[in-house]
């Protein structure tokens, strides 16, 4: 008995705490000081060229602006580092027959 008003209790409490984060987000989530978009203006303004060391530009992507920064190596490449979130993230949702199929092939 004392197990399962336990258990009620602790499921009221974790809904109550969903319904109150839903909430908050619904509201726009955390406030920004007023001064952030000067903030941000003036430090887009400035000068980085003492934060960047490479080659500095931007890629587009579908009308959205990436900006990217090229360094050169110091020492003989060893090969390439591709950072993507969306193949990783999508891999974890893929099709069932290209997870069979890479299975097949010894990838996964």
């Amino acid at each position: 008995m004392k197990i399962r008003a336990a258990a009620i209790g602790a499921a009221v409490v974790a809904l109550a705490g969903l319904a109150g984060l839903a909430l908050w987000f619904l509201r726009g989530g955390p406030r920004l000081p007023p001064e952030t978009d000067a903030i941000i203006e003036r430090v887009s303004a400035s000068d980085l060229s003492h934060v960047v060391a490479g080659e500095a530009g931007y890629a587009d992507s579908s009308g959205v602006r990436i900006w990217y920064e090229s360094i050169p190596a110091e020492a003989p490449e060893k090969g390439v580092v591709l950072l993507n979130i969306s193949m990783a993230g999508n891999s974890l949702f893929g099709r069932p027959a290209s997870s069979e199929a890479s299975g097949r092939r010894g990838i996964g």
